[in-house]
């Protein structure tokens, strides 16, 4: 368990064996928060691309 543990607190990974709900709802949050970035960002880019093309226009 110890080697276990070392490898995922290297990973960023905190470990509630008591609460595994707890650890379930935190990794669930990162990822949401993760594919958030990545949609806003992805929304950011495709209106710059539609402002560029209105301007040509």
């Amino acid at each position: 368990m110890k080697f276990i543990t070392r490898n995922q607190k290297k990973a960023g990974v905190l470990i509630y064996p008591m609460k595994p709900n707890l650890t379930n709802a935190v990794l669930l949050r990162g990822r949401v928060k993760r594919t958030l970035k990545k949609k806003s960002s992805d929304f950011i880019s495709k209106s710059r691309k539609l402002k560029t093309v209105r301007m040509s226009h």
